[in-house]
């Protein structure tokens, strides 16, 4: 029986992949790019912001400064999502609150930058339920490496094989496999479920976590 679960954020918690592009379109374009088009954005859907700008630099043959990109991109995106996600807030209270009536640990190990990944789950209300909060300014390696998947654990003071993951992502879905923990991976238009095959269960929506969690 499990006695914690781990979400990741982006594709998990929130529905980002739009604002993501709309954010990566605008940042680009103070970088004199105004050539950037969803089938450009598509090939990297799942990256972090830290994945992705390297590829960018060498697209456009352009020196991107993390901090500074970093900085409008999450200004942008915050503006564009913020009220939507506030709509989404009494329904996620509803679902954390389930969780905890099980008795659960909740975690949230997020590839995003602290100032991102806190106004979101703020304005989701799930900040409240969290006895773990990993984000990318909190570890020295972010994904794909392990260490938020078992600092995550520590944190919890549970041991690996205790805590159920909740991911979208492939290459983050190997990665928490690498960390010896079990993993649901949620439906994606990144990904196909033959790509998702090394998760342990698949699920459409949050609530069908609660059909594993006697696992």
């Amino acid at each position: 029986m499990y006695k914690a679960v781990i979400f990741d954020m982006d594709w998990v918690l929130t529905d980002s992949e739009h604002s993501t592009f709309l954010s990566d379109q605008f940042t680009l374009s103070t970088y004199g790019i105004k050539e950037f088009s969803i089938n450009d954005f598509k090939p990297n859907t799942w990256k972090s912001l830290k994945l992705r700008i390297p590829l960018y630099e060498h697209k456009y043959w352009i020196k991107i400064d993390f901090e500074s990109y970093s900085e409008i991109f999450i200004k942008k995106q915050l503006e564009l999502i913020l009220d939507d996600l506030s709509k989404e807030r009494e329904n996620m209270i509803i679902f954390f609150k389930q969780l905890r009536e099980k008795w659960l640990k909740i975690a949230v190990a997020t590839s995003a930058r602290k100032n991102k990944a806190q106004p979101i789950l703020e304005t989701l209300g799930i900040l409240q339920f969290l006895n773990s909060f990993i984000h990318l300014d909190s570890v020295n390696h972010g994904k794909p490496d392990p260490e938020p998947y078992l600092l995550s654990a520590k944190n919890l003071s549970l041991t690996s094989k205790d805590c159920l993951v909740i991911e979208d992502s492939v290459s983050w879905i190997k990665s928490w496999k690498s960390a010896w923990m079990n993993v649901l991976a949620m439906k994606s238009d990144a990904f196909t479920r033959e790509e998702q095959h090394m998760a342990d269960g698949y699920i459409d929506k949050l609530s069908d976590i609660f059909n594993f969690l006697e696992c």
